[in-house]
């Protein structure tokens, strides 16, 4: 859609050019956010690629690079708010707080909590078992289980929702976007800012790397620590706070620093 209100959409294939690419670019970046221009360019370099398989003669990919950067701030919910949605939606009485509960205790993305089916619960185990990006990697049986506390409220609400379910999908026919819905308006019904289901995302990563859980993140989240540090973890607020504070130096250390100013404008 971006490139075909593009002037590059009326470019000959044949001129492609580094030159014609960069400036495709950078009138990109003018109106759109830079990781959703990098990922524009990236489908067009696999439509390229695709048209050399088939056969097409093409001149050589001109290669240009798009500095992803942060253009917004990327909320991550705090107590206070996952409390208030929760209670919102508590009120509701049907599938959508018990998939909220499941999201919160899990860090699963939300087309991972869409898509379980009866025999993904393991009551026993207080286990989930969800079909994520990389583990769809080791074939298209393959999933991950993350267990949920047997004292907390999802594995609770679960088992209250499944109690008279047929086997099969957990859920109505529902979409990942009705989800999406369900909790932007329920933010709004309480007052909270919005969000969008990945933001319970980042703050289960958050919360496994302040606690120095760096070894199980890719069990749970399903992604490296790496992409955990880059992509998810979003401090803010009060824990960007503690960190400073960590820099600054004892009290003490900081009178005898005081003492020691005020000696030197004596002389």
């Amino acid at each position: 859609r971006q490139l075909l209100a593009d002037p590059i959409a009326a470019a000959e294939v044949s001129s492609m050019s580094a030159e014609l690419l960069t400036a495709t670019r950078d009138r990109l970046l003018v109106t759109y956010a830079s990781r959703t221009v990098e990922r524009t360019l990236k489908a067009l370099r696999t439509a390229w690629a695709w048209a050399e398989k088939e056969g097409a003669i093409l001149p050589d990919w001109p290669g240009v690079r798009v500095v992803v950067y942060d253009k917004r701030a990327k909320p991550v919910p705090r107590d206070a708010e996952v409390d208030a949605i929760c209670a919102h939606l508590a009120a509701l009485d049907d599938w959508r707080v018990v998939a909220y509960l499941v999201l919160v205790e899990t860090g699963a993305r939300r087309g991972e909590v869409m898509s379980l089916r009866l025999d993904d619960v393991d009551f026993a185990e207080g286990m989930i078992r969800v079909r994520g990006k990389m583990t769809a990697r080791a074939g298209p049986q393959a999933t991950r289980s993350i267990p949920l506390r047997h004292d907390g409220e999802a594995l609770d609400a679960l088992r209250c929702w499944c109690r008279d379910r047929l086997p099969g999908p957990l859920w109505p026919r529902v979409t990942g976007s009705a989800f999406g819905h369900a909790l932007r308006d329920a933010a709004e019904a309480v007052g909270v800012r919005p969000m969008s289901p990945g933001a319970w995302r980042r703050r289960a990563s958050g919360a496994m790397i302040s606690a120095g859980k760096f070894a199980e993140i890719k069990a749970i989240m399903d992604h490296s620590l790496v992409q955990a540090l880059k992509d998810y973890n979003r401090p803010e607020g009060d824990a960007v706070r503690e960190a400073a504070a960590v820099l600054q130096r004892p009290r003490h250390r900081r009178d005898t620093g005081a003492q020691v100013a005020a000696a030197h404008a004596r002389k």
